[in-house]
């Protein structure tokens, strides 16, 4: 005997009296098989729960409230003994309940079954009691599966004619509490053996168990880099297939579960064990976290690399994608949009040319990580220049250096106080020139590029 895990509410529960336990026992084992494992009560599963002094409220508890349809196992001693009369008042309370239901499907969640001989004084004369004793397990099992339907139709998925079994379902509900009363004469010679020891089964879900939290700490930094839209990367997909398998190896270790998939593609019919189902389950739900390809929209923001122009609303950028070389307009807030990117660019470096007055048109190699680039232009520099005459107030004084300020120019005057010398900067461009006579500075002030300037100095003492 092997218990199970307890669901919060049984699909189908058994009463019985002790002499007809083997009958029950394979008729509760087949209704088992077809609905799924733990969703039949049958008493010796689930002695750990019911047993103790409040047995009978346990049961009341069981068959009142958390089964959907209840199986009086009628016989001679059944209405003998005390504790299935005692179940039986509990059951006649819930048919009394559910007789003033306005839901026709309540009317159907008791079905007694015949089991053994002899007159029974617990049920009424006109109640027509199928009697399992005439019919074959298999039989008897889809009876009872039959009328569930009526009570829950989507219990399990309906059959066409000539079909003899029905795909079993997953019952999740695994908090731990069932058992039965030893009064009712449960044995322990129908003990099934596992077929590997607990110790197995508890070191193989502690391994797999920490195979696969490791491997989820590696999925979600992988995860992180391939739901980026075009992203290439294999490695989620590396991931995945051994993640599912963890799972799959601690859901038998640790909960042994049952559940089949039942599928007629292919002209024929294919039965998955749970684990499997669920490898199936994390690998399909894997590959849908991963977003289709799409196209990019990348927008490219021009300023100048001195910070003096934060936001340049004017010019064009020159976007070199191999054979699909594109060109965009800054507009005025100082961006370019290039729509509908291929996604094999994504994380690949492409090259940007920008065309601005005033700046270098220098390409510039960045990597597509984002949909969003700043480019940082150096002003162009240009040249022009500066022309004048020194006149001093100094007689014969005529050794004059003239420097641009900022290491933009550098010149001398001639005798005559004349001067010339190439300047970096534009015609019209303000400069701070400084004059010196030998070490002793002469001159200090703002002027105008590129001249001519007439400049009068003083020697200073």
């Amino acid at each position: 005997m092997e218990s199970r895990p307890v669901p919060d509410r049984f699909l189908v529960a058994f009463s019985l009296a002790g002499e007809q336990r083997d009958l029950v026992r394979s008729i509760a084992e087949e209704v088992e098989r077809r609905l799924g494992w733990g969703t039949v009560f049958f008493d010796e599963w689930f002695q750990h729960c019911i047993a103790g002094d409040d047995a009978d409220l346990r049961l009341q508890d069981i068959y009142a409230k958390r089964s959907a349809l209840v199986v009086p196992c009628l016989s001679a001693r059944y209405s003998g003994k005390p504790w299935t009369r005692a179940e039986h008042r509990i059951i006649r309370a819930l048919q009394m309940r559910l007789s003033d239901s306005k839901d026709e499907r309540d009317t159907y969640r008791i079905l007694p079954l015949r089991v053994g001989d002899g007159d029974d004084d617990v049920s009424p004369f006109n109640t027509i009691t199928p009697d399992a004793r005439t019919k074959t397990t298999s039989e008897t099992a889809q009876l009872i599966v039959d009328r569930l339907l009526l009570v829950i139709p989507d219990a399990i998925p309906r059959q066409g004619p000539g079909e003899s079994e029905r795909p079993t379902v997953s019952h999740q509900h695994l908090t731990p509490t069932v058992s039965t009363a030893a009064e009712r004469g449960v044995g322990d010679a129908d003990v099934r053996q596992r077929p590997i020891p607990a110790a197995a089964y508890a070191a193989i879900t502690f391994v797999a168990g920490i195979t696969g939290i490791a491997l989820l700490v590696g999925y979600v930094r992988a995860l992180a880099a391939v739901v980026q839209p075009g992203s290439q990367s294999h490695a989620f997909y590396v991931l995945l297939l051994p993640s599912a398998l963890a799972c799959a190896i601690t859901l038998f270790g640790l909960l042994r579960s049952v559940a089949r998939l039942t599928s007629k593609e292919l002209g024929g019919r294919i039965e998955v064990a749970g684990p499997v189902v669920l490898f199936c389950v994390v690998v399909a739900a894997g590959f849908g976290l991963i977003p289709a390809a799409t196209p990019l929209a990348l927008t490219v923001r021009a300023h100048s690399s001195d910070g003096k122009e934060p936001i340049i609303k004017a010019g064009t950028i020159f976007l070199d994608l191999e054979n699909d070389p594109r060109e965009e307009s800054l507009q005025l807030t100082g961006a370019a949009t290039f729509k509908e990117i291929p996604p094999r660019y994504w994380r690949h470096t492409i090259r940007l040319i920008p065309h601005v007055d005033g700046y270098r048109d220098d390409p510039q190699l960045r990597p597509l990580e984002s949909s969003v680039i700043d480019l940082a232009l150096e002003r162009e520099v240009s040249a022009t220049r500066l022309a004048g005459t020194i006149i001093s107030t100094v007689k014969n004084d005529s050794d004059y250096r003239i420097v641009v300020d900022g290491g933009r120019g550098e010149g001398t005057a001639d005798s005559r106080g004349r001067f010339a010398f190439p300047v970096l900067g534009r015609d019209g461009d303000t400069v701070r020139l400084k004059i010196y006579s030998g070490d002793m500075l002469v001159y200090d002030d703002f002027a105008a590029l590129p001249g001519p300037l007439t400049i009068s100095v003083a020697r200073r003492q």
